[in-house]
């Protein structure tokens, strides 16, 4: 066996460690080529060659900094408590694959802005920082939670008089010594890179044990349907459960309460019981408790602010981009419908058993009247909140800008209505879900409406007038479908043909 090791070249383990973390990234490759032709398209039709020239780096080095993303959680999971400690050089190899790949990424990106605006170190700098950032938010996963007040506060701290000094002192220090800066700022921050891999202990085999719990429920919950718990059991967790769960559960304490030997009463309690990731109760009850404690933030900070006005285009620029956010939270659990009903088939199979329970035509038919009545509930929940948040700052004056990042959120809305006619399919045969198609679709959605928000406007088309076209056009669609739906197999239990 002595033997064998020593055989090994050193640089094995290099190898071994970047081959892992390029496993990963089949599915990326697959996203991002369609993404860049759409991209590259729209520059090349409105902004000609010279556009094309100038977006096409900005769009790859932009992508860089998420393949990163990717490869620090794939090292993050090679980084086990044991193997850290055990096994020689494991630890050591996995920090300078982190560093050389960190490095590499800053260092091509620098020199793809060079050839849009220059100044390459600067950028360079940059690209490791948000490295830096984004291996921060992974290895702290609950440091998500206060990301978004960062970018919704900008334009209250980024004109304060301290900010606007230490700005200039960085540049006159960049314009003056710009590879003594770079030298030092990627330095400290490959310091804290390399300290970001732990080395074994009761602390980080705690730590590796919640942070893969927590991955696992986080891709269960957005590409498999389940009602993952996404936090460690205790105080936190109950707290959190009922924080969000709050619509669910008094819901469902209705359909106890109001119980009745019928079809329509056994249908309703046998939705939530076999897709209760994606019931509209459980979808509408989290957006409500996020839009409360979006409110109660702004108001505070509307109240600290010593500008009002300052204050009031900060609010305006955050509630364009948590539009969209809104509406993708109310839509998406409807892409990942087929996984949320294939995990649950062995409580459909139960469920089945009710002596109340409908069965054959009549069960496809309430399944696919409720399926598609949530979906619209959803939809137009959600475009009552943007219509409303886009009612209430026109009243403050026109802005282009907040406009169009609120328009995107119709945009996406327009496509996905189309789109829930995949809820109308034969149950019977649906195969596993791979988390590839749920993406997919996802990506295919937003990709879609950047193309919409971009040619839209250029052809004098309201958003608004092109959601009612895609709303008849689905209501067709539908109307036509609906005369086989009802014909196939019992939908219930999901996948016993496939």
């Amino acid at each position: 066996m002595s033997a064998t090791l020593t055989a090994v070249r050193a640089s094995s383990g290099h190898a071994q460690i970047l081959w892992a973390v390029l496993r990963k990234f089949r599915l990326f490759a697959i996203l991002a080529a369609p993404l860049l032709l759409i991209a590259g398209g729209l520059a090349l039709y409105f902004g000609g060659r010279d556009m094309l020239v100038k977006a096409m780096p900005s769009f790859v080095a932009f992508g860089l900094i998420f393949v990163w993303w990717g490869a620090f959680m794939a090292l993050q999971a090679q980084n086990h408590p044991v193997a850290a400690r055990l096994v020689p050089g494991q630890l050591r190899q996995l920090r300078e694959v982190a560093l050389a790949l960190m490095l590499t990424i800053a260092l091509v990106d620098g020199v793809l802005m060079q050839l849009v605006v220059g100044h390459w170190l600067a950028w360079a700098i940059l690209s490791t920082a948000a490295c830096l950032l984004f291996s921060i938010l992974i290895r702290w996963p609950m440091l998500w939670l206060t990301v978004w007040i960062i970018p919704s506060t900008a334009s209250t701290w980024w004109k304060t008089p301290t900010w606007q000094t230490l700005m200039a002192v960085m540049q006159d220090w960049h314009a003056r010594q710009p590879v003594t800066q770079a030298a030092l700022a990627i330095g400290l921050m490959s310091v804290v890179m390399w300290r970001l891999f732990q080395s074994g202990g009761p602390s980080h085999g705690g730590q590796y044990q919640r942070a893969a719990a927590l991955r696992q429920a986080m891709k269960e919950q957005a590409f498999s349907g389940r009602a993952a718990n996404l936090f460690p059991e205790g105080r936190f967790a109950r707290l959190f459960r009922g924080l969000f769960c709050w619509l669910r559960n008094l819901w469902c304490h209705h359909l106890v309460r109001s119980a009745r030997p019928t079809a329509a009463s056994a249908l309703a309690r046998a939705e939530l019981v076999g897709s209760p990731s994606t019931h509209w109760s459980m979808v509408v009850g989290t957006s409500l408790v996020i839009i409360a404690g979006m409110a109660v933030f702004f108001l505070v900070g509307y109240s600290l602010a010593g500008d009002g006005d300052r204050a009031l285009k900060g609010l305006r620029s955050a509630l364009g981009g948590f539009s969209f956010g809104l509406m993708s939270m109310l839509i998406n659990p409807v892409m990942s419908a087929p996984a949320a009903l294939y995990k649950r088939r062995r409580e459909q199979a139960l469920l089945m058993l009710l002596p109340t329970m409908p069965r054959g035509e009549a069960l496809n038919r309430g399944l696919a009247r409720r399926q598609m009545i949530q979906f619209i509930s959803c939809l137009g929940f959600g475009l009552l909140i943007v219509s409303g948040l886009q009612f209430g700052w026109r009243l403050q004056g026109p802005h282009a800008s907040d406009e169009m990042l609120s328009m995107m959120s119709v945009h996406y809305a327009t496509l996905a209505l189309p789109a829930s006619l995949i809820l109308w399919r034969d149950w019977s045969k649906q195969r596993e879900p791979n988390s590839a198609h749920t993406a997919l679709l996802v990506m295919a959605l937003v990709g879609g409406m950047v193309v919409l928000g971009a040619v839209m406007p250029m052809l004098g088309i309201s958003a608004w007038v092109m959601l009612g076209v895609s709303a008849a056009l689905t209501a067709l669609v539908a109307m036509i479908r609906w005369r086989r739906v009802v014909k196939l197999p019992t939908f219930w239990p999901t996948g016993r043909w496939g």
